[in-house]
């Protein structure tokens, strides 16, 4: 379920990256990395099998989180009740957070999976008294399984040790208590120096300490929103306190209160042990502890389902809850940087006298994987390939320097994450003097790209014209550059815009419902009779030529004008109407155009090009494509 729709982002190409070299090299590099080893062993397997494209491999999260949805109801109506298995994998399968994580190509999938599988082994261990010591073996292996996975999972073996300790005292020293305990830590222990080398420092890693705003954010986000939180936390607290002073007259003879304080332990201490600890090391966040949530789902669950009412009633209380986790289910809409956009805008952009330059500079594995994925699947030689055809990640004005780009004619900068490693934005400061900055393309990708052209090819602006003013407007620029005929004496600048940025929207009368290429056009209706305006002086002008894509809902009769005047006096002005050149409506259709002022002599003067509509119906434009031919030394 929106496999194919959710981009490769954030820190997924890492995973992939690493995962589809040999095992060796893999091990290797996570052993100098705070990422434990054994996800990426079953990824490294997975994509031997399936290969690397998106589907396949945010497959194996999917797989691990149907699995989780099943343990969790099987774990439920072993330990707890029926309805309290349904309610809680209804609540995980309608959770926009752990759907986030099914789809993730990270290791959060596999802890859920893990942990609840944990937690139904320990369920196992301490209220089912047959084969015990099996248990207790199985549950110390999953447990350090657990930690090789996450380490910050390990804390939910911290929860089953308060757990034993606070109701089972007097087995603290058998040999079940070292099956569960001692046996993950030898297993872990060759990992150890490697766990400790990582820690990470405060103020040199990107987490910050958190304070009790970020507390309360994670406590929203694992229970979905504010009013999910308070409708779970507040049910909870008056259930727990009841369990505690009514437990006979409110609640059935089946239900344990030493289960869900466990469950209740398996939520909180998670959570807040790793708040503590992020105070000396900043290691909190959600997607850490998202693990917990499902004890919150089960607990809340088996206190309303072993209430003393007839089953209709204690499930029909668990409605509420999941009518509106359901309601606000919004899988798809997710604040994520859209980086098969942005390497496609790079592919149309980029030509041999262009360098591409992402900031910060471990964003170029999101990069590469979309803007080629051979180049991808080759890890060894990508660093190479990128350079080849003039693609660098870098994280400073140093860096950028050392790649002499006065050789080229164009820069295209990929911000992304740029502030965590350039807090002052020198990078884009420094190309802001030494180039010219024609254009922001931000369009839906929150990888910001930034044009410059080379000084000698100027960035000129569109014109917002209206029958009361003519405003220049610096949000859009026209993409240009400079070519000579010597030959012919001839000169040439040519002009390009796809009018992909939304900053402009009100300004230039652009829509974002309807475009060609991308996400905007430029309408041009009764209340906007004339389009977005190139306006350009020159001396000698000989010829205006191009192209721009035209849609027409219904028949109207558009003109499109090249007027040429000296100080508001006309001295020559061509039209062409645009109903003469379609042949087709509601469908783009490219307009070819040739204005010839070969005649002019050597007059000089504004040039504007422009669409004119004076009539009620809409014409929309788009990818706007225009050169001017001029003597040489014209401009």
């Amino acid at each position: 379920m929106f496999l194919d729709e959710l981009p490769i982002y954030g820190d997924e190409p890492f995973s992939i990256f690493h995962a589809q070299g040999s095992l060796v090299e893999l091990l290797k590099t996570l052993s100098k990395d705070r990422n434990p080893p054994l996800y990426f062993i079953f990824l490294w397997g997975w994509i031997k099998c399936f290969g690397i494209g998106t589907i396949a491999t945010k497959s194996l999260s999917v797989l691990f989180s149907v699995i989780s949805s099943v343990l969790l109801f099987l774990f439920a109506r072993r330990h707890l009740t029926l309805s309290s298995g349904v309610f809680a994998s209804l609540c995980f399968l309608f959770s926009d957070t752990h759907f986030d994580i099914s789809h993730e190509i990270r290791s959060h999938a596999m802890v859920i999976c893990l942990s609840i599988m944990c937690m139904w082994l320990f369920f196992e261990l301490l209220f089912k008294p047959q084969q015990t010591s099996r248990y207790a073996l199985a549950l110390g292996i999953c447990n350090a399984a657990l930690i090789y996975t996450h380490y910050i999972a390990g804390f939910l073996v911290l929860a089953q040790f308060c757990i034993w300790v606070l109701f089972y005292k007097k087995k603290t020293l058998n040999t079940l208590f070292f099956y569960v305990f001692g046996l993950p830590f030898l297993l872990v222990l060759p990992w150890l120096g490697i766990i400790y080398s990582n820690i990470p420092k405060a103020g040199e890693f990107w987490l910050e300490t958190p304070d009790l705003t970020a507390l309360l954010y994670v406590f929203e986000k694992l229970l979905e929103d504010v009013r999910m939180r308070k409708m779970i936390g507040v049910s909870l607290l008056v259930l727990m306190g009841l369990s505690l002073m009514f437990r006979s007259k409110i609640f059935a003879a089946s239900y344990n209160a030493k289960k869900s304080w466990m469950l209740l332990a398996a939520f909180l201490v998670p959570i807040l042990v790793c708040f503590w600890v992020a105070q000396f090391t900043p290691v909190f966040r959600l997607k850490y502890v998202v693990y917990s949530s499902v004890f919150a789902f089960l607990l809340l669950g088996y206190l309303i389902s072993s209430l003393r009412l007839p089953w209709h009633l204690s499930s029909a209380l668990l409605l509420p809850f999941l009518a509106h986790m359901y309601t606000e289910f919004f899988p798809a809409n997710r604040g994520i940087e859209n980086w098969p956009a942005t390497a496609q805008k790079i592919q149309e952009l980029k030509d041999d006298q262009t360098g591409v330059f992402i900031i910060a500079g471990y964003k170029h594995r999101d990069f590469a994987y979309y803007y080629n994925k051979e180049w991808f699947a080759r890890p060894k030689e990508l660093s190479a390939l990128l350079e080849k055809n003039n693609i660098y990640p870098i994280y400073t004005v140093d860096q950028l320097k050392q790649k002499n780009i006065s050789r080229f004619k164009k820069l295209l900068l990929i911000q992304s994450h740029h502030l965590v490693v350039d807090p002052k934005n020198s990078v884009e400061t420094y190309l802001k003097n030494e180039f010219s900055l024609c254009r922001r393309l931000t369009g839906r990708s929150t990888a910001k790209i930034l044009l410059f052209n080379a000084k000698q090819n100027p960035c000129d602006h569109f014109k917002h014209v209206s029958e009361y003013r003519r405003e220049p407007s610096s949000c859009v620029v026209f993409d240009s550059s400079i070519a000579t005929d010597s030959s012919a004496q001839l000169k040439q600048i040519r002009y390009f815009s796809d009018l992909e940025n939304l900053n402009c929207l009100a300004k230039l009368n652009l829509t974002d419902q309807m475009s060609f290429s991308d996400s905007a056009s430029n309408v041009v209706n009764k209340t906007n009779k004339f389009s977005i305006t190139l306006e350009k002086t020159c001396s000698n002008l000989v010829e205006v030529k191009g192209t721009l894509k035209v849609f027409l809902p219904s028949k109207c009769d558009v003109v499109l004008v090249a007027d040429y005047q000296k100080e508001g006096i006309k001295i020559a002005r061509q039209e062409r109407y645009v109903l003469e050149e379609i042949n087709e409506l509601n469908k783009w259709v490219d307009l070819s155009f040739n204005f010839d002022f070969s005649d002019l002599s050597k007059k000089n003067g504004t040039l504007k090009l422009y669409l004119w509509n004076k009539h009620d119906c809409e014409v929309y434009i788009d990818d706007l494509d225009y050169s001017i031919i001029t003597n040489l030394n014209s401009f």
